[in-house]
């Protein structure tokens, strides 16, 4: 005698265990897909936070993969000859939002030089100072002095001169001059030095980072976003 269906199935009452069967059969058909997507889920959970050896060249390193300096043994094989991206890559790690108001570069005020006590920076002291300087690269002069040096694309003639006025203003300020100059109607290059010791000095890269906090988005391109794979 027919008692019921579960589905398509129909149920007769001698046989309600097969029923049950079926039913359980099409509830797990019913979860699958969600248990599918939490596996992948679990899964991609797993391979975030794991820490793969990275293999190069026979060695093995620990560590996470993302954004790093690359190992001794890549710089030797010359791979950013081979890759999309620049092997010199300096990476920065920024801190909070708020700590460039406690400390750092910016929050300090160029110094007069002319009392004598100022000493010209070594080339390993300034390149510590410039990593609180992005966008700045030190360079030699045609005396084989140290120059901080930083270049911007500019929208147009008219930018340029605009934001030559914009470093003028905290240059100012600071009692500290840079040397600008303006090529190719939009090219727009500074260098800082302190004349007085023939060298870099702390003067130079406390003006480089309040040069960095000003806003000069709209004297710049927009960048357009790029993809990698």
């Amino acid at each position: 005698m027919l008692a019921g269906s579960v589905g398509d199935f129909p149920c007769v009452q001698p046989h309600s265990s097969h029923c049950a069967l079926r039913a359980s059969a099409l509830r797990c058909l019913a979860l699958a897909p969600a248990l599918c997507v939490r596996r992948a889920a679990i899964r991609n959970e797993r391979r975030l936070y794991s820490r793969p050896n990275v293999r190069v060249h026979g060695l093995e390193h620990e560590g996470d993969i993302g954004a790093r300096d690359p190992f001794e043994a890549e710089l030797t094989s010359n791979f950013g000859d081979k890759v999309l991206g620049n092997s010199d890559t300096y990476h920065i790690i920024r801190g909070p939002p708020r700590l460039k108001e406690l400390v750092g570069l910016a929050t300090k005020r160029c110094v007069p030089c002319e009392n004598g006590n100022a000493t010209a920076l070594s080339e390993p002291e300034a390149n510590k100072l410039r990593g609180q300087t992005p966008g700045w690269r030190i360079i030699h002069d045609e005396g084989g002095n140290l120059v901080l040096q930083h270049e911007w694309k500019v929208n147009n003639f008219t930018a340029g001169l605009q934001l030559f006025a914009r470093i003028g203003a905290i240059a100012e300020v600071e009692g500290h001059h840079p040397d600008l100059s303006l090529e190719n109607w939009n090219q727009v290059s500074a260098k800082l030095m302190t004349h007085s010791v023939g060298g870099l000095t702390e003067n130079d890269f406390i003006l480089a980072a309040k040069i960095n906090a000003l806003e000069l988005s709209d004297l710049l391109p927009k960048k357009k976003q790029r993809f990698w794979a």
